[in-house]
């Protein structure tokens, strides 16, 4: 699979996890990652969509291993904040959350009333 047909996939995929029809998209998502298993954008919309699934377990591995290779992604953090928290975890929830508030970009002027 060429790098064109890989991203014309993944853009494919999206547009059906938007339209709710996640049977289509987990499948669209498992054959690029069987073509390129180490696809980031891939591998966050799997995690993505296997959350909405409640598969958050699968969803959890998905994410730490995207964290293992960028730790400082803020967005991660986030979903994995939220992930632990539909997983009953909320003191992991809280410190994901707190990894997520440290990492985020920050806004020149934001909070200054102005």
């Amino acid at each position: 699979m060429t790098a064109a047909q890989v991203d014309l996939l993944l853009v494919i995929a999206r547009v059906y996890l938007r339209a709710g029809r996640f049977g289509t998209a987990l499948h669209l998502l498992d054959v690029l990652l069987a073509a390129d298993p180490g696809h980031a954008d891939a591998l966050r919309a799997r995690a993505v969509l296997l959350d909405r699934l409640g598969h958050h377990d699968a969803a959890l591995d998905v994410i730490d291993r995207l964290l293992r290779d960028d730790p400082a992604d803020s967005a991660l953090h986030l979903l994995r904040g939220l992930v632990l928290e539909a997983l009953g975890r909320r003191e992991e929830g809280r410190a994901a959350f707190a990894a997520f508030q440290s990492r985020r970009p920050r806004v020149a002027g934001a909070g200054s009333g102005g």
